[in-house]
């Protein structure tokens, strides 16, 4: 037998709790975000955004492709009002064309400018290959 093995005094001992386990609930922080602990469908433990879990309690899932985003800019503001759903092709254009703001509103704005320059797109682009709408 080749290397050397580990010994037990490593690893956790029977009965012990672990000194680093957070309750449900809990909150950290991680690459700017608050994140709270919970359970998802599998029922496991996890860490999600809060914004992300805020918004999926008070409103539902999450649509796939989509993202929650901090209309104001401020990721710690977690009112209702400042969390905006958006496709991540809307995110796309806000972002490249400066359409979020630090004004929930505005940023709200952007949104709908960002769905109407993606349907432009799109048209134009169907409208190229000969496809009529």
């Amino acid at each position: 037998m080749s290397g050397a093995k580990k010994g037990d005094g490593t690893k956790f001992k029977g009965g012990k709790e672990n000194p680093n386990y957070l309750a449900l609930g809990s909150e950290r922080k991680r690459h700017g975000y608050i994140q709270v602990k919970t359970i998802n469908l599998e029922g496991q433990e996890v860490w999600m955004p809060k914004h992300r879990y805020l918004y999926e309690k008070h409103y539902g899932p999450i649509p796939k492709g989509s993202a929650v985003v901090f209309g104001d800019g401020d990721s710690t503001n977690f009112d209702l009002d400042n969390l905006i759903l958006v496709t991540k092709g809307q995110l796309a254009f806000m972002n490249r064309y400066g359409l979020r703001s630090d004004n929930a509103d505005i940023t709200r704005s952007g949104a709908i400018c960002a769905e109407l320059m993606l349907r432009i797109a799109r048209a134009k682009k169907d409208f190229g290959n000969g496809k009529e709408r």
